[in-house]
């Protein structure tokens, strides 16, 4: 989470929207409240402000012992090789693509 959030230990409690985020993504307010309204799980790229890395961002919900949904929970997973892998793919496509136009 450090190199989402640019955290501190007196950043522990705080509402995790109330944090500057590393990651261009400021609907995270409006896609916690869709969560916890529908119930139902939610998932969007997102990516660094300087475009040095991609992740996989998740809202769930949060379920207590008691089954009753007390919040959401919020991941991050690091998907920059995969999103390299494709970027590198699409050059080499377009690039076949343009030997096989020219022949």
């Amino acid at each position: 989470m450090a190199g989402i959030y640019n955290l501190i230990p007196s950043d522990r409690g705080r509402p995790l929207a109330d944090i500057v985020s590393q990651v261009d993504y400021t609907e995270l307010q409006d896609d916690i409240r869709r969560v916890l309204n529908t119930l139902q799980p939610f998932e969007r790229r997102v990516v660094r402000h300087d475009g040095s890395a991609h992740y996989l961002m998740r809202v769930l919900p949060y379920r207590a012992t008691d089954n009753l949904v007390d919040g959401a929970l919020v991941t991050f997973t690091d998907v920059t090789s995969m999103v390299q892998a494709e970027q590198q793919q699409r050059i080499m496509v377009d690039e076949l693509n343009h030997r096989v136009r020219t022949c």
